[in-house]
């Protein structure tokens, strides 16, 4: 099995506990963001998010990503004033 399928393994069996996950993958926290991997690595760099390592594993939280929703998605990578990510 690819890292792929058992994420999504993963997942439903997190939606099947009835658990939240708290900490999210790259791939889930850009499309809940609506944004490219690209964009979400440029967020954190600005200092938008944290990023959470569990060995080499990166995780998104997924309190900063509603924090940053509820801000209004304010894009800080942009280099000609402020910008909003659309939000899905």
């Amino acid at each position: 099995m690819h890292a792929g399928a058992a994420s999504a393994a993963n997942t439903v069996k997190i939606a099947e506990s009835g658990l939240a996950p708290r900490a999210v993958d790259a791939k889930t926290a850009a499309a809940l963001l609506g944004v490219g991997r690209s964009t979400l690595y440029k967020l954190t760099a600005s200092g938008q998010f944290r990023q959470v390592h569990f060995g080499r594993s990166a995780r998104w939280l997924i309190s900063d990503l509603d924090a940053f929703l509820a801000q209004g998605g304010t894009d800080a990578t942009a280099s000609t004033g402020p910008h909003r990510l659309a939000a899905s």
